[in-house]
């Protein structure tokens, strides 16, 4: 076994402790950036950038080897539920051994690990190719697209993303397709609802359409990563809310019911109204 090399756990803190105190929801990441950036460069980065998208970038070795792509987001959503938070969101405390802040396990802790843990391996002649970190921007609002420039001009091999995951190693990841649907209406008087499209309901309609069971897709069950899944969000959200109060199948069976219900009329007035 080769010896571990050493990193400085005071300074990796102290610069998760940098980010944390350091607001940056998605779109207004440029201070954290610009701190990162910095932090990189003092650890010795060989190539350090704020590409066009406004990641901060930092790249270890020559180009010689495989090529490893190493990401975190830097932004984090907006600040909520103030009232509920013991300590302050922006501190960066560390209460009980364990750092709080808005964004710091998702991703801004990951990010300092990650700088620290590369430079050190770096230090240590333990690379066997080049690295690249990126601290992202946006991904919290339009996922990965930010990176996309970055990837393509950097071409990895291979690719570990942060996202906290209870410290389990994960080596597969489903991925996301998403279907953007439009319904449009027909507007009539409450007195003739027949004559008339309920936009919503015809909604609903294609939804029932679209989720359909997992088993039916091609490729559904993937030996990695399982089943391939098709769902709409929110819906899925409402249902396992609805479900949680209600304690089990029995609400399900009876919204399952209501659902062909509500099909069965939608497309008979769909057919009555050509």
């Amino acid at each position: 076994m080769q010896p571990r090399f050493g990193v400085d756990d005071r300074a990796l803190v102290d610069f998760a402790q940098t980010l944390a105190r350091t607001p940056s929801t998605s779109g207004d990441e440029r201070v954290a950036v610009e701190r990162t950036v910095a932090e990189l460069e003092a650890l010795g980065f060989d190539e350090v950038e704020i590409d066009k998208a406004g990641n901060a970038i930092g790249i270890l070795g020559d180009g010689v080897g495989p090529r490893l792509r190493v990401d975190g987001h830097i932004d984090s959503i907006p600040l909520h539920s103030a009232d509920r938070w013991t300590v302050d969101p922006f501190g960066g405390e560390i209460v009980d051994g364990r750092l709080y802040g808005l964004g710091i396990c998702d991703q801004k802790a990951s990010i300092a690990a990650a700088a620290h843990g590369l430079a050190a391996a770096a230090a240590a002649g333990r690379l066997g190719g080049t690295v690249a970190l990126v601290a992202s921007v946006c991904e919290e609002a339009i996922e990965g697209a930010a990176l996309a420039g970055f990837t393509e001009r950097f071409s990895p091999d291979f690719a570990i993303t942060s996202e906290p995951n209870d410290t389990r190693l994960c080596i597969g990841q489903r991925g996301r397709a998403k279907v953007e649907l439009v319904v449009e209406g027909r507007a009539c008087h409450a007195g003739h609802a027949a004559q008339g499209v309920n936009a919503a309901e015809a909604l609903a309609l294609r939804l029932a359409e679209l989720v359909v069971p997992a088993a039916e897709l091609d490729a559904a069950v993937d030996d990695l990563v399982g089943a391939l899944l098709a769902t709409d969000v929110a819906a899925a959200r409402e249902t396992k809310a609805l479900l949680a109060r209600a304690g089990g199948a029995t609400l399900a069976d009876q919204a399952a019911a209501e659902r062909a219900a509500q099909a069965r009329l939608m497309r008979a007035r769909l057919a009555a109204s050509g």
